[in-house]
């Protein structure tokens, strides 16, 4: 019974040790003026960020459709959702609404921003092969929870390791 006890605790310091890596912003959301779609109130988009000082989620300003006098509906839907989807991204890509804290990216993002550039220089079957090699190294960053970490942590300890990891794989 001890030794179920002790495996217990240990879980349960490891669930608090993952739960130490808190999400950055919360999902932005469009308000519509209320439930039945109001176009006499101001529509947006808002979201929270995580305060670099306070480590806190802090509701940050909301974003208000250009165009406010537009009264059809499904325009204002589809602007908004565009919207949203771009401040998804940029959150994503580790952009801050801060003006102290330096953009930063995460793992999966730089790297893939990298080869996007790169890409431009590339034939296609290069391309195509770097695509394939990113997505393996990627999957294996996933795998180890490093893939949405911020990517100045990731080391070179960890590219060994990934390397490493290839060269004893056996290949079919």
């Amino acid at each position: 019974m001890d030794k179920i006890l002790d495996l217990l605790r240990v879980e349960h310091q490891f669930e608090h040790h993952l739960r130490k890596n808190k999400k950055h912003f919360s999902i932005p959301k469009i308000y519509t003026g209320g439930a039945n779609l109001d176009t006499s109130k101001r529509w947006y988009v808002y979201y929270k960020y995580r305060n670099p000082q306070t480590d806190k989620l802090e509701r940050q300003q909301n974003i208000y459709l250009l165009n406010q006098s537009e009264k059809d509906v499904k325009t204002r839907l589809k602007e908004l959702k565009l919207l949203q989807k771009n401040l998804l991204m940029l959150l994503h890509q580790g952009h801050s609404p801060y003006p102290n804290a330096k953009d930063t990216y995460t793992v999966k993002s730089a790297l893939t921003w990298a080869l996007e550039i790169k890409q431009k220089s590339l034939t296609a079957t290069t391309a195509g092969d770097y695509e394939q090699k990113l997505s393996q190294f990627l999957r294996w960053c996933a795998a180890k929870g490093l893939d949405f970490q911020n990517i100045e942590d990731l080391q070179r300890r960890h590219v060994l390791e990934y390397l490493n990891e290839l060269v004893n794989y056996p290949r079919a």
